[in-house]
């Protein structure tokens, strides 16, 4: 009997088991616990959980033992205790913002408490807004070239802030009214200055606002724009019945035309660059005064003045001038991009002479020296007592036909000398007063002025001139005996020559050093090697001579070389 019922025991405990399996999830898998969650402790504002399991296969909660549970019975309930932190200080109230007095915020659950931890709704502890003190309202003001205008508008005393005439709440760009700019209209030319008055450089004026803007808009105060002064600058006229005297039409000015020399042998008259400026302060100052230091290009001049210098008979633009004035004295700067050609030697003569591309150099304006050759009539003819320049006689030596008849290039009255002689540097190197007294000449170009007494064809018509070359027969009268000078009169046609010449390429690198001067243009043809010659002095030793007796000779060479010098004479009134 006993072992039926022991029996019968041990089926039941394992019908028990097999249901309790079966039983899991109700279709008997095992519970996936997986790790213990943590216990999660209650806040003021959110319950706690206590540390269980949870199957997520079948969604059921295990305590700590594993054993089957609810959520409910996991669940800890809310706790009482809040986190206040530090007290909150009072923050006032601004014009539209609410203040809020002292209190406590519960850093877990954010409600609000009083001073003595009473809890409180945020309205209980709120300070209102004071509202905005308008004042009076601000009219409206028109803009300026450079300033924003306003539109009515008022502004809270109390904080700053802007609004509309309908007090209506606005920002200071809301508005505010845009600046006009200014109103430069047309550039006002520049007004060069008088020997009276001082003169003003190109510039804007704003008429809305008065202000001063150089040519490039920049602006400027007036007196910036103001230029000296200009003692150069008198339009002189010759004093009635006093030849040596002018008097400027201007101001009022009087000064004598020329100056004679104590031996009554030379005559100082005019002015032109001659002497090289080597201060390199003054440099610089000069620099800045032609322009702010901004150099010609063969596209854009800035300001310079192209020479117009031929380069194989076309003009090209690579050398320029510019002529300034400063403290009274007057300037002429120069610079070129390449050399200038000279046409007979390999040389470059402007490199050689010192001056190189693309630097600039200064001369300084120089009163003329003239030595006296002849007076007659109440005139008198002068020769320039150094060779101030170095040009070509003609650019090509091509022959050229004119109204129907041939013109070879050393045709004198045709050729580009004359006209640099009559026009460049007569307006150049004299004012109006001095080029009054200066006579028209006629000037002999005829076959006996350079003593040819074949049927010359090299012989061209005469001239009236102001300025003008020396002839052949001209410097053999007042220099020399035929083909020949004595040694005493050598000094008087061998010539020095200025620093501003050899800037121009003046050949200075004679073969004969010490003895030999640079050579000098006459007007006559050369009638042994004809039209593409001219005649010019030449000082040399001849193997035939007595030793140490120079002769002169008068050499032709061609017409389009650029190394000779100028000595430009003239017939004044004494």
């Amino acid at each position: 009997m006993k072992k039926f019922i022991f029996l019968l025991l041990a089926l039941a405990g394992i019908f028990c088991v097999a249901f309790a399996v079966a039983g899991c999830s109700g279709d008997g898998h095992t519970h996936n616990y997986g790790e213990l969650i943590p216990e999660e402790p209650a806040t003021c504002a959110e319950e706690g959980m206590r540390a269980h399991y949870f199957c997520a296969d079948c969604g059921k909660y295990f305590d700590a033992d594993e054993k089957e549970t609810s959520e409910a019975d996991l669940k800890i309930a809310v706790v009482s205790t809040h986190v206040y932190g530090e007290l909150i200080g009072e923050t006032a109230a601004s014009c539209d913002v609410n203040g809020m007095k002292q209190h406590y915020e519960c850093s877990v659950c954010g409600k609000y408490f009083d001073a003595d931890r009473n809890e409180k709704q945020a309205d209980e502890l709120s300070i209102p807004a004071k509202g905005h003190t308008f004042g009076e309202l601000v009219p409206q003001r028109s803009p300026s070239c450079e300033s924003n205008g306003m539109n009515d508008y008022y502004r809270c005393k109390e904080c700053g802030k802007y609004f509309d005439k309908l007090k209506n709440k606005s920002s200071y760009d809301e508005l505010s009214i845009p600046a006009k700019g200014h109103t430069y209209g047309e550039l006002i030319p520049e007004e060069p200055a008088t020997c009276k008055d001082e003169g003003m450089l190109a510039h804007y004026f704003c008429a809305d606002c008065g202000k001063y803007f150089d040519s490039e808009q920049v602006e400027t105060d007036e007196a910036d724009l103001k230029t000296d002064i200009d003692l150069n600058s008198h339009i002189w006229q010759v004093n009635q019945g006093e030849s040596n005297k002018k008097s400027c039409t201007i101001c009022g000015a009087s000064e004598s035309i020329y100056n004679l020399s104590e031996d009554n042998t030379k005559i100082s008259l005019g002015e032109y660059p001659q002497s090289e400026v080597k201060e390199s302060g003054l440099k610089t100052t000069l620099g800045w005064v032609a322009g702010n230091g901004v150099l010609p290009t063969e596209d854009d001049a800035h300001g310079w003045t192209d020479y117009n210098y031929y380069i194989s008979g076309k003009v090209k633009s690579f050398m320029w001038y510019r002529d300034v004035v400063y403290q009274n004295n007057r300037y002429r700067g120069i610079y070129f991009t390449e050399y200038r050609d000279t046409s007979h030697t390999s040389s470059i003569l402007q490199y050689e002479n010192g001056y190189e591309v693309k630097n600039v150099y200064w001369f300084k304006f120089e009163p003329l020296e003239w030595r006296i050759l002849k007076q007659e009539n109440g005139k008198a003819l002068l020769l320039s007592e150094y060779i101030i320049d170095g040009q070509k006689y003609y650019r090509s030596e091509e022959t050229r036909t004119l109204n129907g008849k041939t013109v070879y290039s050393s045709n004198y009255k045709e050729s580009d000398i004359r006209q640099w002689l009559n026009e460049t540097f007569l307006t150049t190197a004299f004012d109006t007063a001095t080029r009054d007294i200066i006579e028209v000449t006629e000037v002999d170009n005829s076959k006996t002025s350079f003593r040819s007494t074949s049927a010359e064809p090299y012989a061209c018509e005469n001239t009236n001139d102001k300025v003008f070359l020396l002839s052949y027969n001209e410097f053999d009268e007042y220099f020399g005996d035929g083909d020949f000078i004595s040694y005493s009169k050598l000094h008087l046609k061998q010539l020095e020559n200025t620093e501003y010449a050899l800037s121009q390429g003046l050949d200075n690198n004679l073969f004969l050093q010490g003895i030999a001067k640079p050579y000098w243009w006459l007007r006559s043809p050369s009638s042994d090697i004809g039209a593409l010659q001219v005649r010019y002095p030449y000082e040399k030793m001849s193997i035939t001579d007595y030793v140490g007796q120079p002769t002169f000779k008068a050499w032709g060479n061609a017409v389009s070389y650029s190394c000779y010098g100028v000595v430009p004479a003239i017939w004044i009134k004494l």
